[in-house]
């Protein structure tokens, strides 16, 4: 349903061109539709949501990850109630969810934080879940965090799309956003975001690319419907794949098998078959059985994990973010072209709400 119109200079509706058709460029693109704009989607894949959007830990993050950047926190924390409002069939509320502080090698203590959490207004309750060893834990609690339906959300954002009228142009590789014709164009590629800029952009700047591994995995019953965060250094989390009975791993050094820092990621072709292709039954390479050492510490059920299969995708995030572990929504502009850059699915809906907000500034 469209909202108002936006015009341009000729009074036709403004057209919007969206390249990239990831949940931040899916959600842009309606977003922009309602508003008026008469919207074209491209995307290289043969659907949306194909690439991280598909393989990620799928938490609706408010901010709990975060205790070293209060900024990627309060933005969390912000986008949540947006993003539930907008793919409510997405959100899965079932389950119990936990932050539990390392009591070695972290480099936030417990009492920092509760301290975050109270900054932040975050709500905590003290608790340890019974799948977690309490001698190396410092501190354990349980939050009303909830995960995301992948499936349902790849539903809805294809619903949505046809009932805003959004042009969606699949199997559509864009390479150079400068050949397309429209009033304004919006880049949500991620990892390829340098990719589809004119060389001479200022919106083109160096990323730190990290090839990472999701293993998929059966776990004891005694898991179900259980999530559990270990931080804040070494890094560990068991999360429900949302509405299924099997589980993601992550950890924050094993998940990553190469890492690089410059304009566009370049890794081992052997990696070329994995990438973004959903879940690969006996993945060669994996690092499963250095998830299962190390994840054992915290989880000892752990060791009885089944090893379905893992997804491989590339993360990108700013260069030089070690010491905060930023992950800040950024939605930057050069003339009519932006670029939007986040991790966090749940922020898609407010990164959406700025370049409509910015667009309308310019008409």
């Amino acid at each position: 349903m469209t909202m108002d119109r936006s015009t341009s200079a000729s009074g036709d509706a403004a057209t919007v061109g969206v390249v990239g058709g990831g949940i931040f460029g899916t959600t842009a693109a309606i977003r922009l539709a309602e508003a008026g704009y008469d919207v074209h989607l491209y995307e290289k894949a043969d659907d949306v949501l194909s690439a991280t959007s598909w393989s990620n830990q799928f938490r609706l993050h408010r901010g709990y990850h975060y205790p070293r950047s209060t900024l990627t926190a309060r933005q969390c924390r912000n986008a949540e109630r947006a993003f539930e409002e907008e793919y409510p069939e997405a959100v899965v509320g079932s389950g119990s969810h936990y932050y539990c502080i390392a009591a070695e090698d972290s480099k936030t203590t417990g009492s920092e934080f509760v301290s975050f959490c109270e900054e932040v207004g975050l709500e905590y309750e003290y608790e340890t879940p019974a799948v977690v060893d309490p001698d190396p834990i410092d501190l354990s609690v349980r939050v009303p965090e909830r995960r995301i339906d992948p499936v349902r959300l790849k539903e809805r954002c294809r619903s949505r799309l046809a009932g805003a009228d959004v042009d969606l142009y699949l199997d559509h590789r864009v390479d150079d956003v400068a050949a397309l014709d429209h009033d304004y164009v919006v880049v949500a590629t991620y990892a390829h975001l340098n990719s589809v800029l004119p060389p001479d952009s200022s919106l083109r700047r160096s990323y730190r690319f990290e090839l990472c591994e999701k293993p998929v995995v059966e776990l004891p019953p005694a898991f179900a419907e259980t999530s559990v965060v270990v931080m804040d250094g070494p890094f560990m989390c068991v999360d429900p794949y949302g509405r299924t009975d099997r589980f993601l791993l992550d950890n924050v050094v094993h998940a990553v098998h190469d890492s690089m820092q410059g304009r566009e990621p370049d890794f081992d072709d052997e990696y070329d078959p994995l990438l973004n292709r959903g879940v690969i039954e006996d993945p060669a390479p994996t690092a499963f059985d250095t998830f299962v050492a190390h994840g054992s510490t915290f989880f000892p059920g752990v060791t009885d994990a089944d090893h379905l299969g893992s997804m491989f995708t590339i993360r990108t995030v700013l260069p030089d973010v070690e010491e905060t572990d930023a992950r800040p929504t950024l939605v930057e502009q050069d003339g009519n072209t932006f670029v939007v850059l986040s991790g966090k699915i749940p922020s898609a809906v407010t990164a959406a709400d700025e370049l409509r907000r910015r667009m309308r500034a310019d008409e």
